[in-house]
């Protein structure tokens, strides 16, 4: 892909857009794991679905920038975008084909 400004607020501004299509989700999905598993009390249910999130994200938070920062260094910028375009592409057809679409089979 060329350098460009245009290029970099465009992904910018898809990659917050998208981050809150994806969070939001996420909790209600943990809650009816949670609620699935019949192993916590459904009090507590929202207190560990709130644990677990905060945890993975604030993980999610550390290790990314690390990683980036490694691969940066060793492969540069563009390698580094890419890669992480490309697991990021790679997760959500892991998670559409694990979540979303095996449980339109049921």
């Amino acid at each position: 892909m060329p350098h460009s400004i245009v290029l970099v607020v465009i992904g910018v501004s898809m990659l917050g857009l998208c981050l809150s299509m994806a969070l939001v989700p996420l909790l209600s999905e943990l809650i009816e794991i949670l609620e699935g598993m019949e192993k916590y009390d459904p009090d507590q249910i929202s207190d560990v679905t709130s644990g677990l999130f905060n945890a993975m994200f604030n993980l999610g938070n550390l290790l990314a920038p690390l990683t980036a920062g490694i691969l940066n260094d060793a492969h540069g910028y563009v390698y580094t975008c890419d890669f992480m375009m490309v697991s990021a592409a790679i997760y959500s057809l892991f998670f559409y084909f694990t979540m979303i679409f095996g449980r339109k089979l049921y």
